[in-house]
């Protein structure tokens, strides 16, 4: 399953701290859900418009 890793977090993933205390559940509250356009569904869709909300 993916994590979401804090900014925090994230430095410390990439400078080699593998601790499983990075490894919890991101509080939903603080993620943002919204539909995106279907050109995400095509690599060669490399413009703006594939991560800008509908």
């Amino acid at each position: 399953m993916p994590v979401i890793l804090s900014p925090e977090a994230e430095e410390l993933w990439l400078d080699g701290h593998e601790s499983q205390e990075l490894l919890h559940s991101l509080d939903a509250a603080k993620m943002k859900a919204y539909p995106v356009s279907p050109l995400v569904n095509l690599p060669m869709n490399n413009v703006p418009e594939v991560i800008n909300s509908l």
